[in-house]
């Protein structure tokens, strides 16, 4: 119970810090929409939103919890019997 715990807290905090990475690329998008922004703003937003979108790729990737992606595709065991057998 305590590993499936673990990786949910994992995920907890992995899923709360790309989600107000998400809110800060929803406004970067935003500024890009706007026709009338210059050359050297629309520059230094298109770098932002290419930073966020790593860091947002970073955190997925980084949301590990004893070898396990909490965030993942691939399906994984997480329940633990007290012998250390995997469900």
């Amino acid at each position: 119970i305590s590993q499936a715990k673990g990786a949910v807290d994992v995920a907890t905090v992995a899923a709360t810090g790309i989600a107000s990475m998400l809110e800060q690329t929803r406004g970067v998008l935003t500024k890009l929409a706007d026709t009338t922004l210059s050359a050297d703003a629309r520059d230094s937003a298109q770098q932002s939103y290419a930073a966020l979108r790593t860091q947002i790729v970073n955190f997925a990737n980084d949301a590990t919890y004893n070898g396990f992606n909490a965030l993942g595709d691939q399906p994984q065991n997480v329940a633990t019997s007290v012998n250390g057998s995997t469900y």
